[in-house]
């Protein structure tokens, strides 16, 4: 047997049952609905995603790179380990998520906070009107009951069964009475709460409030996580020629969205045609590895989305057919080492160090400072004091 506040406590009783409520809600294995809390993982929609075929929570399954969880997908397979069935859905997490978060921010807009507001103001003014017209009510009650009491109080109390319906109808309304002023205390104590200056003020900021926390570098996946189950009950996906998702939010209205479906595999991990464009250009005057840097100055990634490195561009070079920069100094007419060094009958060491002078051009076509050079049909004759960087 429990007394309560028998004894003072460190927490009311009211928190400590909020508390059990908030454990329940965090066993996964005896948790309501089979809700998880956040955690660390970048999936948005963790524990609140639902499939629309079956109607059972999707769990989630990350794409390892580089033994970091990156890439989420969710997957319904209640059915596949109950059962050994095949999955109802398996929908890559990257799209869905990014629409939600993308959803998420153009309902919580300026305008949108405005229309709540006006609804608001709009609740107050019809709450008042109810007001008047439940204490109508009770007026009217009040007056039934006051006229029941003067019949009962007139008659003949020898007439003993007038009496007894007299006083049956009197209580009767009196009863009506409580009820209405009973009716008109709750609604009162419901419509009664209006928004302060301060609270408004507050909803106002709310807008730029939310998108400087979900930009910020410093926003933690389980934070953007809570703040979503804030927002959303849960959100119904089925997978056709698009995503559908409902999404439902915690105040009981919902919102379709529709996500297109991502390339498949074999076409996400093509290169654009812009890269390869390029690639091709910057292979006129530069190396694999300068090519690599310059195109990540441009901006450019490879189509897992990572820096470029020299060994990309050879790939990309090679798979495509491009044609290399030896193959493009040599269509050039420039000669190589032993090539220039047999017309002018001397030693290579000799054009190694007519190059290092700048008595004779050339240009680098590998990463590891290999070189062509200018034909020359007769040796230099005076040096030069220009310089020679490669390109």
């Amino acid at each position: 047997m429990v007394i309560q506040d028998a004894h003072e406590g460190y927490i009311s009783w009211e928190e400590y049952e909020a508390h059990l409520a908030q454990l329940a809600a965090n066993s996964q294995a005896y948790a309501p609905q089979r809700l998880c809390p956040p955690r660390e993982g970048p999936a948005l929609l963790q524990g609140i995603i639902i499939c629309g075929i079956c109607g059972e929570r999707m769990t989630v399954r990350y794409h390892q790179r580089s033994g970091q969880r990156i890439i989420p997908d969710y997957v319904c397979q209640r059915a596949g380990i109950a059962q050994a069935a095949s999955p109802c859905q398996r929908i890559l997490g990257r799209d869905l998520d990014q629409a939600i978060a993308v959803f998420l921010t153009e309902v919580v807009t300026p305008e949108t906070i405005a229309l709540t507001l006006a609804v608001q103001d709009d609740l107050v003014a019809q709450a008042a009107e109810a007001e008047r017209l439940r204490q109508l009510q009770v007026q009217r009650a009040q007056y039934e009951a006051d006229l029941a009491q003067r019949r009962y109080v007139r008659v003949d109390p020898d007439n003993r069964l007038v009496a007894e319906v007299l006083e049956a109808e009197w209580n009767a309304k009196l009863r009506a009475l409580a009820t209405a002023q009973d009716v008109a205390k709750q609604q009162r104590a419901q419509d009664q709460y209006q928004l302060s200056a301060v609270e408004r003020q507050q909803m106002t900021a709310l807008p730029d409030a939310f998108a400087r926390f979900w930009q910020s570098p410093k926003t933690t996946a389980r934070d953007r996580k809570r703040v979503v189950r804030l927002l959303i009950t849960d959100v119904t996906v089925i997978k056709a020629e698009t995503i559908t998702a409902h999404v439902r939010f915690t105040g009981g209205t919902s919102r379709s969205l529709t996500i297109a479906l991502p390339p498949p595999f074999t076409e996400s991990r093509l290169t654009p045609a812009e890269t390869l464009a390029a690639i091709d250009r910057l292979l006129e005057s530069s190396t694999d590895a300068e090519i690599a840097e310059q195109l990540n100055h441009e901006g450019y990634e490879t189509f897992a989305g990572l820096p470029f490195e020299a060994m990309h561009v050879s790939q990309l070079r090679r798979h495509h057919g491009l044609k290399s920069r030896y193959t493009r100094l040599r269509e050039a007419g420039m000669l190589t080492i032993e090539e220039l060094a047999t017309r002018l009958q001397v030693q290579q060491a000799t054009i190694w160090r007519w190059y290092r002078a700048g008595q004779i051009q050339g240009a680098r076509y590998n990463d590891r400072g290999s070189s062509l050079f200018e034909p020359l049909d007769e040796r230099p004759r005076c040096r030069r004091r220009a310089s020679h960087t490669g390109t």
